[in-house]
């Protein structure tokens, strides 16, 4: 006779610590459902029911177990069927013994031991969580504290500014001293470029300004080489009108004025060569002077960019700590929010999962043997084992009786 209950498991509350409810199709679900019913038919469980009186006295025991009980536990842990209800969130137990009064027996006594264990658990696992979260909060409270002593530290030891402000100061001191050095480079190629003009021009090419050729033009004996060709001119002009040019003190005299004239242009070219000496040395002197202005500057910016670097690196960990208080706040708040609501749920009923939806019976008729089944299942058996006998005898039959027995 079979005697059977059903089990329902509802889907846990969201109760804190990240618990979320388990959807009636999820795999999560299913794995709930199979747990359950492997602890209904645990040893332990199966140990308790025997230590009920009732169930010591039940023919069951003592016919099948001989007073036993670890015996009797694995015994009944294979005669229990306990299994989920395809498509639900029933899970059934139930067992055949001889005796209805037995089975129902056993059944209840199984629910009854299962419920009390489910229960006494369950109110131990809310405590547990309760007071995992309450020192979870005070955990996170103490790393808080130690992560803001942390910032502060942090700052003191590197004036580190604040997140707001970060690093204005030192980023336009910086942008300031690159567009002092790009003004300063552009100087220095315009100056190299002078001198390398003037270096490739011919000394009589020299552009020279006014004052600079008045100079040149004042010196005393290109002076005095002028006034004398100027003299030999004026001889040179009288001997033409009076001997005429192939004579031969114009052509002396003709000479003596080529040789003044290229003494002076001789003259002039050393002086403007003086010049471009003296121009391109100055030339030269701003370009060191410019350099020098240039090595200063970069020094500074090398200087500059360090500790902008060095700025970055702590304002970038300062920054990171206070992301980390952040986020601990945050997880502070949720905790705290997740431990009231599991203290209140230690007092609501609505938070048992589990319930008994069918209570066990005492069966109408025996579940065994069913005789149409057997009966059905008997002739169909006996008739394939009748016509397959047959088949055989006919196919091992070697007599010969007809003459397509000899053909065959």
């Amino acid at each position: 006779y079979e005697s059977r209950a059903l089990f329902q498991i509802n889907p846990q509350r969201k109760l804190g610590m990240g618990d979320e409810g388990v959807d009636t199709n999820s795999s999560q679900m299913q794995e709930l459902l199979l747990t359950e019913a492997a602890k209904l038919k645990s040893l332990t469980l199966m140990v308790d029911v025997f230590a009920n009186a009732d169930i010591k006295q039940t023919q069951y025991f003592r016919y099948w177990y001989e007073g036993d009980i670890e015996k009797a536990a694995i015994g009944l842990s294979k005669d229990l069927n306990a299994a989920p209800m395809p498509e639900t969130r029933l899970i059934k137990i139930s067992i055949e013994t001889g005796s209805k009064s037995e089975s129902k027996l056993i059944i209840d006594t199984v629910g009854r031991l299962y419920l009390e264990s489910f229960l006494t658990k369950s109110d131990a696992d809310m405590f547990n969580r309760v007071k995992v979260m309450t020192e979870l909060v005070s955990k996170l409270k103490e790393e808080l504290t130690s992560k803001r002593l942390e910032i502060a530290k942090q700052r003191s030891a590197t004036d580190t500014p604040s997140s707001e402000t970060g690093g204005s100061g030192k980023g336009e001191y910086l942008s300031d001293l690159m567009l002092k050095i790009t003004e300063v480079q552009a100087g220095i190629s315009q100056l190299q470029s002078r001198e390398a003009y003037l270096a490739g021009l011919d000394p009589s090419q020299v552009p020279l300004p006014a004052e600079q050729k008045l100079m040149i033009e004042s010196d005393p004996l290109l002076r005095f080489n002028r006034s004398q060709v100027e003299s030999l001119d004026i001889e040179m002009q009288t001997a033409r009108l009076i001997f005429g040019e192939n004579h031969r003190q114009y052509r002396v005299m003709a000479e003596r004025r080529a040789a003044l004239v290229a003494k002076e242009t001789s003259k002039r070219e050393e002086l403007t060569e003086q010049v471009r000496t003296r121009a391109t040395e100055s030339i030269r002197e701003s370009l060191q002077s410019q350099r020098n202005v240039l090595f200063k500057f970069e020094d500074q910016r090398v200087q500059a960019e360090s500790e902008q670097r060095d700025l970055d690196r702590n304002l970038q960990k300062v920054q990171e700590l206070e992301q980390d208080a952040e986020s601990l706040q945050r997880q502070i708040g949720e905790v705290e929010i997740q431990a009231k609501e599991a203290q209140g749920s230690m007092k609501d009923e609505s938070r048992i999962q589990l319930r008994q939806w069918e209570y066990a019976r005492e069966a109408v008729k025996p579940s065994r043997p069913n005789f149409y089944a057997y009966l059905g299942g008997g002739f169909a058996l006996s008739l394939v084992l009748g016509v397959g006998l047959a088949f055989l005898r006919e196919f091992t039959d070697k007599k010969i009786r007809t003459p397509l027995d000899v053909v065959r």
